[in-house]
């Protein structure tokens, strides 16, 4: 049996993070025995020990040379970030936020909130934690949603719940099927939200596997084709059949996610940057390293809209397929940018961040108007014709009307610094 292995990061307070080596997810703080320590006293006082040649950068840390073992303490996300001295890290330890749903909203006084049209919050019979929403689909026919708890629902757009369903495990991502919303469940499998119970179509899991497999990072339909990246960085792509077409798995291509095509490419954010594929193929096109960790994207007629771990919304042309392509920022968030969306004539681009904020850009990046939400990050969004869908990390959906920003555009043609305020109240 392979033992793990992990990565090692000093933070700005003179502590040790690890990282695992398979995932690229924070671990923890790792606390040393001292020399001489025996294994079964420290193990006693602190549970499971792991030892230093586990470590895959152990070199960079000499002060660890003497140390026989070490344990990993549990780490508090809000702790690191509201700590100044922990700046170097927030890039490291964005990806993880984003997939605990961390929100740093301070939540504003109540103020007017006439765009609002409607908003449902997911009940919790089991407790009163929280209940994440991460992705939100839109069509016609009406909006749905799903949880961290595996609930999926589906609304009208009135606003009206009109059917639910519950999965097995939790439910991150939602994307097109044929004639009903297809769904990513962390029991290993894909869904078709058919009929009164939905339908298994996909087995990701494979026979024997009791690792994260079959946690999605990224699930989205290009075409006929359906784009699945796991918790481990593997991307597969399958045909209309649901056969593999093909799959890649970079070298600690970790975290993807984001994952957008066009007629030709097919598009993989992740911890290190952005990789583009041949759509048909998988044949690797080119690879732009970034300076953080990407969290989300959203891909335009001739540009990608990225949004990074260091707070930056970047552009990045698509006209040149190759590795020399020019990247620049257009946007710096208050947060880390956990969701990209645009109108459907992609002259407003909306980004939310962990902050709690909605920022509405124009096409060049000048800020239009930001929403404030009194519900946590949003997690998701979604436009569709004149609304604005989230789903923010505490369990709430909502529909926004964009008159009010629409105007702002039309009357604003340079920089608008007026503010909106959009607290969501507990239903």
């Amino acid at each position: 049996m392979e033992r793990d292995t992990y990565f090692l990061h000093r933070d700005g307070l003179g502590r040790c993070l690890l990282q695992a080596s398979d995932t690229g997810i924070i671990q923890g703080l790792l606390f040393p025995a001292f020399p001489g320590e025996s294994a079964r006293a420290f193990s006693y006082d602190y549970g499971s020990i792991w030892y230093f040649d586990q470590i895959l950068n152990i070199q960079d840390f000499p002060e660890f040379k003497e140390r026989p073992f070490f344990t990993i303490e549990s780490y508090n996300l809000d702790s690191y970030f509201k700590d100044s001295g922990c700046q170097s890290l927030y890039p490291l330890l964005g990806p993880s936020a984003k997939l605990m749903a961390y929100s740093s909203a301070s939540y504003p006084a109540q103020l007017d909130n006439k765009e609002c049209r409607w908003q449902y919050q997911f009940a919790n019979p089991n407790g009163s934690w929280r209940m994440p929403i991460f992705s939100v689909w839109v069509n016609e026919q009406g909006i749905w949603t799903s949880n961290r708890d595996g609930w999926v629902l589906g609304f009208n757009h009135q606003g009206e719940l009109v059917q639910q369903y519950k999965l097995p495990a939790s439910t991150r991502f939602l994307t097109d099927g044929e004639e009903s919303p297809l769904v990513s469940c962390e029991d290993g499998q894909i869904y078709e939200l058919t009929g009164k119970v939905p339908e298994p179509i996909y087995q990701l899991k494979k026979p024997n596997s009791y690792g994260y497999y079959n946690l999605i990072f990224a699930f989205i339909k290009a075409g006929n084709w359906l784009l699945i990246a796991d918790m481990y960085g593997q991307l597969l792509c399958l045909n209309e059949n649901l056969e593999v077409q093909w799959q890649k798995q970079e070298s600690q291509s970790w975290q993807i996610h984001f994952l957008g095509a066009d007629q030709d490419s097919i598009y993989q954010g992740y911890y290190k940057g952005l990789i583009s594929y041949e759509r048909n193929t998988g044949k690797l096109n080119w690879e732009l390293l970034t300076h953080a960790p990407i969290l989300s994207g959203l891909v335009l007629d001739n540009e990608i809209i990225l949004g990074c771990s260091d707070r930056q919304i970047y552009r990045l042309s698509t006209q040149s397929q190759t590795k020399n392509n020019e990247i620049s920022v257009i946007f710096t968030c208050s947060g880390m940018p956990y969701s990209i969306t645009s109108t459907s004539d992609q002259k407003i681009i909306f980004v939310s961040d962990s902050d709690g904020n909605i920022y509405c850009l124009d096409q060049e990046g000048h800020l239009k108007e930001t929403l404030h939400l009194k519900s946590g990050a949003a997690m998701a969004l979604q436009s569709w014709k004149d609304s604005l869908y989230v789903g923010t990390s505490e369990g709430v959906i909502a529909c926004f009307h964009l008159s009010q920003i629409d105007k702002q555009l039309s009357h604003s043609p340079n920089l608008v610094t007026s503010e909106t305020a959009l607290p969501l109240e507990d239903v």
